[in-house]
């Protein structure tokens, strides 16, 4: 993460928004337990949401929870205490936020303090932590590591640059748009982001902050469109209908991992 960072590089990592919280010293929450437990916080909402008199009865004679947690390792489940002499304190509307604040700590936090420990160690070899604590939110963080996960390709449309004879207003420029903004869904246009830069993620700043270049290679109904990712660059040979481009561009997003396309 911190050499992505460094480098200006994307990375797609699969983690809950709760990691970037902790890596800036953010608490997390129960949107965050939502996010990676969901069956969990929804009984922990039920906890909180518990009306006594409604119900008729008190929270610890209906739910009969103690301030533990079940953790299984190598197949055997142990109960730990949530806080000192845990396994005697029943849950009741009068501690049940503090049950729930410690067992969310405990999820994402005690139960792998060592793992935690050596992740933003490792980070910090590269990144000047203070200084990202200081300047970002966690979602910032995120968009900085991950690239931003909502695209706006008419965004794309207004910051590229065209080389070699394309211009953005040559026919093969509006073809090209026409089918990026009107036909395709947004699986396809992430592909194509990925195929011309290696991420289907923009920039902190959006799509426009990113330098993509459009290259004329050539004219040829036959070749496929290539790319430089390492530059950002898109390579359409110039054709001579819409529908070739289009064939050739789904053609080109679709089948380009394995063979040297990318």
């Amino acid at each position: 993460m911190g050499i992505a960072v460094y480098n200006n590089t994307f990375i797609n990592l699969p983690f809950p928004s709760a990691v970037f919280k902790i890596l800036i010293d953010e608490e997390p929450d129960m949107d965050d337990l939502r996010q990676w437990q969901p069956e969990t916080a929804n009984s922990l909402q039920y906890m909180l949401d518990f009306d006594e008199a409604k119900e008729g009865a008190a929270l610890e004679d209906i739910v009969c929870r103690t301030f533990t947690v079940d953790v299984e390792q190598f197949g055997a489940v142990s109960q730990v205490d949530l806080k000192p002499g845990g396994n005697e304190i029943y849950v009741t509307k009068d501690n049940v936020r503090e049950f729930v604040r410690l067992y969310i700590e405990f999820t994402f936090k005690k139960q792998c303090e060592g793992q935690l420990s050596s992740f933003k160690k490792g980070f910090e070899r590269m990144i000047d932590l203070p200084v990202v604590k200081s300047m970002f939110s966690y979602e910032e963080v995120e968009a900085l590591i991950c690239g931003q996960r909502t695209l706006d390709f008419g965004e794309l449309r207004d910051s590229a640059v065209y080389a070699n004879g394309f211009t953005p207003n040559c026919q093969m420029m509006k073809w090209l748009w026409d089918i990026v903004l009107n036909e395709w869904n947004e699986e396809q246009r992430r592909l194509l982001l990925t195929f011309s830069t290696g991420s289907d993620r923009a920039p902190v700043n959006g799509l426009k902050s990113l330098k993509f270049v459009i290259v004329q290679d050539g004219e040829d109904d036959q070749r496929l469109p290539s790319s430089h990712t390492c530059f950002n660059q898109l390579l359409i040979p110039k054709y001579s209908s819409q529908d070739i481009l289009r064939k050739h561009l789904e053609t080109a997003i679709q089948n380009a991992t394995g063979f040297g396309m990318v």
